[in-house]
């Protein structure tokens, strides 16, 4: 099951699963995120309760991506109505400063995750802006599992919590069979890992090269940006490294973070 409950800053998802083992908790609603990350990366529901710490952190959400531009949504449902959906599946930079705060905080990477925030309550003139069959299918986050592991509820959940994941705005173009990874002459590591000295971080997408722009980022600092969907960085310098995939100019996949030492 899933449960949810609230504060005064945020969200928090508690998925269950079977008795005696581990649930996954989740920071949701974005929208909080000017909080200090030293104080917000755990949820105590009263004050005798236990402290849970978050396994995964929302870094999109389209509700907090709708609050930040208010008058770019008005402007579009007005004047422009096909930039509408271009104007909430933006990247709000304060939520990934916050995201890169808190994993050099922790001293590793911090899995994420992003959502719609789908509720099919927005009408305007009688038009229905935000219906159910288009708003899930606009966004999603992707999980990878190793080729050796079942799949079920705790496999997905491990997956998470080991920071396995990425999110993608699936309106673009089916992002299943992206990569983002670091390696040496003898072994490599997934997001969510640390890695000394790599020689190279690579990247694909299933996309042609013209589509596709590549960036990379360390500690949240763009250090270049790259034509084409199948590409790498050599010799990546000590930080937290992710990598966007922007497609005709809108942001397309969001990787989680390698961290190199």
């Amino acid at each position: 099951g899933c449960e949810q409950h609230y504060d005064e800053h945020t969200s928090v998802f508690r998925a269950s699963l079977k008795d005696n083992q581990e649930a996954l908790y989740l920071h949701g609603h974005v929208e909080s995120f000017s909080c200090s990350p030293d104080s917000k990366w755990f949820y105590q529901k009263e004050e005798k309760s236990p402290i849970i710490h978050w396994n995964a952190l929302e870094v999109v959400n389209f509700h907090a991506n709708a609050l930040d531009n208010k008058f770019g949504l008005l402007g579009s449902i007005f004047f422009d109505p096909s930039s509408l959906y271009n104007n909430i599946t933006g990247l709000i930079p304060k939520n990934f400063d916050y995201w890169q705060k808190l994993s050099e905080r922790e001293g590793r990477p911090i899995p994420i995750f992003g959502a719609p925030d789908a509720h099919q309550n927005q009408k305007y003139f009688g038009i229905q802006v935000d219906p159910y069959e288009l708003t899930l299918g606009m966004i999603s986050t992707h999980i990878w599992l190793e080729n050796d592991v079942k799949l079920n509820q705790e496999s997905i959940f491990e997956a998470i919590k080991k920071g396995r994941t990425y999110i993608a705005f699936d309106y673009l173009a089916d992002p299943t069979g992206f990569k983002f990874y670091a390696e040496t002459m003898k072994e490599k590591c997934m997001t969510g890992e640390t890695m000394v000295s790599p020689k190279y971080l690579s990247v694909y997408a299933p996309c042609p090269d013209s589509e596709v722009i590549t960036k990379f980022y360390c500690d949240n600092v763009l250090i270049g940006e790259v034509p084409g969907s199948m590409t790498y960085m050599p010799n990546p310098q000590p930080g937290f490294w992710r990598v966007e995939l922007w497609k005709n100019e809108r942001p397309w996949i969001i990787s989680g973070q390698i961290h190199v030492k």
